[in-house]
């Protein structure tokens, strides 16, 4: 069934998009999340340092997957903010118009989109290493990898955090630019004399 064009589209057609864009002009290197790659490179390096007792003994590892649950949990109520406040300045009435001709209102609907795709993944994975040690007490090999996974996704949702916020200031700045310009047309139309000719 072919979608209305009214209707609003997934995270996953916008993912798609991005994809086929990229991939279109060329920019194959931004298929790839490095930075997520980063984040694993920090959370094995951070692993290292961690005590064995943490692996091995899970009353001192739940209070530390607790605490980033509660941290991960805080960046996304956080980040709601800058959505709330990024939709309202893409759904202006003049300023959406604008960024759907120029095809730049389904680039921000899928940024926020991914901003909030990268946070949900770490609660989920941050709430999933919880209950793991909290119920099955894994074997410390996996409890290592499990933890690289928790810090690497709490960190790339940091990232994305701060990514969200510099999406609203740059939208704040294109939106006052553009309602300054709309004030400027206006006060340059010239008015006909309501008297008879």
């Amino acid at each position: 069934m072919a979608r209305n064009e009214l209707d609003r589209p997934t995270f996953l057609t916008l993912w798609l998009e991005n994809l086929t864009d990229h991939s279109r002009l060329g920019h194959i290197s931004r298929l790839v999340p490095w930075w997520i790659c980063l984040f694993i490179v920090f959370g094995l390096f951070v692993q290292r340092f961690i005590s064995v007792k943490f692996y091995t003994d899970a009353s001192v590892g739940i209070p530390i997957y607790a605490g980033i649950l509660t941290l991960n949990g805080l960046l996304l109520t956080l980040a709601w903010n800058a959505f709330a406040k990024i939709f309202e300045n893409i759904c202006s009435p003049r300023f959406s118009t604008y960024l759907r001709e120029n095809g730049m209102f389904k680039i921000y609907l899928y940024q926020t989109s991914y901003v909030q795709a990268a946070q949900i993944v770490a609660v989920v994975l941050s709430g999933a290493g919880l209950l793991a040690l909290a119920v099955a007490n894994p074997p410390s090999g996996l409890n290592e990898w499990l933890f690289i996974v928790v810090v690497a996704s709490t960190g790339y949702a940091l990232k994305e955090a701060v990514g969200a916020v510099t999406i609203l200031h740059d939208l704040i700045w294109y939106r006052s630019i553009f309602d300054a310009h709309q004030e400027q047309q206006a006060s340059n139309v010239t008015r006909l004399a309501t008297q008879g000719r």
